[in-house]
């Protein structure tokens, strides 16, 4: 599971090059969606998410599928067909498409 920090440090993200177009879509997109929540004294906004494509679990091909995640998680790769197989994943933008949606939202974001 990836975790992106969503913090203006002035320095580069150590994060993974698959990665850098969720970085700049969720910089580009989080504070205009939720100014709020980006105010000072604000406790941190957590957005958990994943690049992989298609889980590798074993509970993905059982006829149940996998138990419930605890929280929602935003996949930035692909996912499952059949919504039942896990309750949670939810499919976000591919990352083909991240730098074009971050620059959609903020002009200054490497554009598509």
């Amino acid at each position: 599971l990836n975790r992106g920090r969503l913090k203006k440090t002035g320095t580069p993200e150590n994060i993974d090059d698959r990665s850098t177009g969720v970085v700049q879509f969720l910089n580009a997109i989080m504070p205009k969606e939720f100014p709020d929540r980006f105010k000072a004294g604000q406790p941190p906004f957590h957005v958990p998410w994943v690049t992989s494509d298609f889980p590798q679990v074993e509970c993905i091909d059982s006829n149940k599928g996998c138990p419930n995640l605890p929280t929602r998680i935003f996949s930035f790769g692909t996912v499952p067909k059949n919504k039942n197989k896990m309750i949670g994943l939810s499919q976000a933008p591919t990352l083909p498409f991240t730098p074009c949606l971050a620059h959609a939202y903020d002009p200054a974001k490497t554009q598509c």
